[in-house]
């Protein structure tokens, strides 16, 4: 009887486990098939953009139809161009080759180049560089960078602007392109009489543009309220407002110390604060009482700068780094004042999150991400911040972070370019192996900065590098840069699916398959 009983449970609880076994193998390879189409599927879209030199973008904006728009550099004769100003055919033709600004605008399915404005000044052997972008609510485009070209604002006809003067060796400037691409609301020189450069733009809610850059000027023009009235050191940060005509000045200043500062990444609050971030290797950098860092750690070192909705008071200025040379690259600033910045570090000794996902450097550059939270002071009115988490992000090569995107949840995406053979990689990437001698890298990591979320490789058999990305839906990014690559992922139906020149744009829109992703795809088939 004991034995017929044993049996009997042996065999009762077998059958459930074993059918139960069948029921999760069975769930498990149809979600693995389900995975399978969709990492197929991760590519919504991809195309090149270029001519038959080298072209680049440096920034990437979209629209609310979803239109997307870039700005970078070319030195291409044949750069596609539907609108362009091509002054300096002749001189290209006896070898004399300059850089170009260009603008160029795609549908939401990259299938189509809307427009190209491309800025070929008379002077071929100029070098006029476009840096950052950013699209009002009518597709209106704002774009920033640097330009040695006297004739750069008059290249679309006479259209207003704050300074139509060419100031110094290389001046910064803001421009407004029509939503159609027909030609400039206004443009406008910002400069000194040595070298500025503008690196970023960002818009108010009244469509004032806000720029920073870096100058060497000493007469660079400042306005009363400035935060700081003279150059510092041997290359300050500026911070310049326009208003929504581009015809007037209404803010501008220096910031920095007695070295040199660099900025990259600026972000706006609802409230209007301003956050920009960059790299410095001043040793005495103007910090708040309540910095993060206040103390200058070696080389360069990145740094976080935030002012008040009037740009006339710091609200919270920090050191970023380690020992070695630190470089932050992009911010992006939330509704409750949290700030996430990201760059790439040679610091062993970067600070780091207790359980950050990689709490080591791998190799030699490596990318971090870091997350600083408000604290007690802010409801004082002072930013007061500190640090909710900090991870390197990298392999045992170089992995540098350019672009960076955060969502509502707080999952951090960036872009970059990697050697790394080993760069983090998880299992639903869309390209699990270093394809040439460098890639572009996507990663997500958690909102506790406690995991990888998903992790890829993206390239071909040459060298690609990721610049910029942008956030079009919850789960879908736009990313850009420049690649060698003859054989760069592309889709059937893309604007332009072949290789044109010695390096192209890339503009491609990824949904990566994340572990919050993964929830969605097994859910159903469990509760099913």
């Amino acid at each position: 009887m004991r034995m017929k009983i044993i049996i009997l449970n042996r065999i009762s609880h077998k059958r459930p486990f074993l059918f139960l076994s069948l029921h999760i193998g069975l769930l498990l390879l149809l979600g693995s098939l389900k995975i399978s189409a969709a990492q197929n599927d991760q590519l919504l879209f991809s195309t090149y953009l270029g001519g038959n030199l080298a072209d680049t973008a440096a920034a990437i904006a979209t629209d609310p139809a979803g239109n997307v728009y870039l700005t970078g550099s070319t030195q291409s004769i044949l750069f596609p161009a539907a609108r362009a100003i091509n002054h300096g055919v002749d001189e290209y033709a006896h070898g004399v080759h300059g850089v170009d600004v260009f603008v160029a605008k795609f549908n939401s399915d990259g299938s189509e180049l809307v427009y190209v404005l491309w800025f070929n000044a008379i002077n071929a052997a100029d070098v006029d560089e476009g840096y950052g972008i950013a699209v009002d609510s009518s597709g209106s485009a704002y774009v920033t960078g640097h330009t040695r070209s006297a004739d750069f604002c008059t290249l679309f006809g006479d259209v207003p602007g704050y300074d139509t003067t060419h100031n110094g060796d290389s001046d910064a400037f803001l421009l407004k392109v029509k939503p159609d691409g027909s030609g400039l609301d206004y443009c406008t020189f910002v400069g000194g009489s040595d070298w500025d450069i503008a690196r970023t733009v960002i818009l108010d809610t009244n469509n004032n543009a806000i720029i920073s850059g870096a100058t060497w000027s000493t007469d660079f023009p400042i306005t009363n309220d400035a935060i700081q009235s003279t150059n510092a050191g041997q290359r300050d940060i500026f911070i310049a407002q326009l208003d929504a005509s581009g015809t007037e000045l209404t803010y501008a200043s220096y910031w920095g110390g007695t070295g040199q500062e660099e900025t990259r990444g600026m972000a706006l609050g609802t409230n209007g604060n301003l956050a920009l971030t960059g790299w410095s290797n001043s040793t005495d950098l103007p910090t708040t009482p309540d910095s993060f860092a206040p103390d200058y750690g070696g080389e360069f070192d990145g740094f976080l700068l935030q002012l008040s909705s009037d740009l006339d008071e710091i609200d919270f200025a920090t050191y970023l780094g380690g020992s070695g040379e630190d470089r932050a690259t992009a911010v992006v600033l939330d509704d409750h004042n949290t700030v996430t910045v990201s760059g790439y570090t040679l610091s062993s000794d970067f600070p780091i999150s207790p359980s950050a996902y990689q709490s080591n450097l791998a190799g030699g550059w490596d990318s971090f991400v870091l997350r600083l939270g408000a604290g007690a002071r802010a409801e004082h009115g002072r930013s007061g911040h500190s640090l909710r988490y900090s991870t390197y992000l990298g392999g045992s090569g170089d992995d540098e972070s350019l672009g960076l995107v955060v969502d509502t949840n707080g999952i951090a995406t960036v872009t970059g370019t990697t050697n790394s053979t080993d760069f983090p990689i998880t299992p639903q990437a869309y390209t699990a192996t270093l394809a040439g001698e460098q890639d572009v890298f996507v990663a997500q990591i958690s909102p506790n900065g406690r995991q990888l979320l998903y992790g890829s490789y993206l390239g071909g058999l040459e060298n690609d590098g990721g610049t910029a990305v942008v956030q079009t839906t919850p789960n879908s990014f736009i990313f850009t840069g420049s690649t060698r690559s003859t054989d760069f992922p592309t889709t059937p139906g893309a604007y332009d699916t072949r290789p044109n020149g010695d390096y192209d744009i890339f503009v491609t829109q990824l949904t990566p398959i994340s572990e919050a992703l993964l929830h969605q795809i097994y859910l159903p088939l469990i509760q099913n």
